[in-house]
């Protein structure tokens, strides 16, 4: 698999470019064409009261590192509403427990885990992606780092 592309100015600044002047200069307009703007940056009307406030609590840094624009919105949505979604399931964990009596059609009792559990797990795995998407965990920026550093 070849390696991402990175931005001009990465590469001027690392030493890494054996491009022209005129290169650089041609490539760089094109990289500001191609950018795109940050000036909607609102959460969305469907977002619940838990979602945005996790918005108001990582979108400020993140417009901040130039790490998101108008585009990333939706993105940045869908892991604030999956945050919202994984607090509520974890408040019905702590309510009715991780383990849950189940009757089965004989009749009998047994201890099964919550589906609230699943539910927690699923929403878990979105976040996580989210996260190492927008350099939100100590691993992610790390590579984000590396990636700048090469």
């Amino acid at each position: 698999m070849a390696r991402k592309a990175m931005p001009t100015h990465l590469k001027v600044l690392t030493g890494k470019s054996n491009m022209t002047k005129a290169e650089i200069e041609s490539r760089k307009k094109a990289e500001e064409r191609l950018k795109p703007k940050a000036n909607k940056l609102k959460p969305p009307k469907w977002l619940d009261k838990d979602g945005r406030k996790e918005w108001r609590a990582v979108a400020p840094e993140l417009e901040r590192l130039g790490l998101l624009t108008d585009v990333d919105v939706s993105a940045l949505a869908i892991y604030c509403d999956a945050v919202s979604r994984y607090a509520e399931a974890r408040k019905m964990i702590q309510e009715e427990g991780a383990v849950v009596e189940h009757t089965n059609t004989a009749d009998a009792t047994n201890l099964v885990r919550s589906p609230w559990v699943q539910v927690a797990n699923q929403y878990a795995t979105i976040i996580r992606q989210y996260l190492a998407e927008f350099g939100l965990s100590p691993s992610a920026r790390a590579s984000l780092a590396i990636k700048i550093a090469d």
